[in-house]
């Protein structure tokens, strides 16, 4: 399935990217991508941000299992002054 990605806030600045187009498995949950976001990443630092996750504009729980085409936000946490 092809899945995009896009990056927000300090996920966008950690990979140096605004979007991503992956091929994932049929079954890849909310939570599995971003370990494999994760885990296939070069930036320092990203494991110990908490992560919300987006699907087509809605926040999900991470065990929402992603369709092909769908558009995942990754968020991080953020505070106003």
């Amino acid at each position: 399935m092809k899945i995009k990605v896009l990056f927000f806030a300090q996920l966008r600045e950690a990979f140096q990217e605004q979007e991503r187009v992956m091929d994932v498995s049929q079954g890849t949950t909310a939570d599995g991508l971003v370990q494999l976001i994760l885990k296939n990443s070069q930036a320092d630092n990203i494991s110990t941000l908490p992560i919300r996750c987006a699907v087509n504009e809605s926040f999900v729980e991470a065990d929402y299992q992603l369709k092909d085409q769908d558009i995942v936000s990754l968020i991080t946490p953020f505070a106003g002054g």
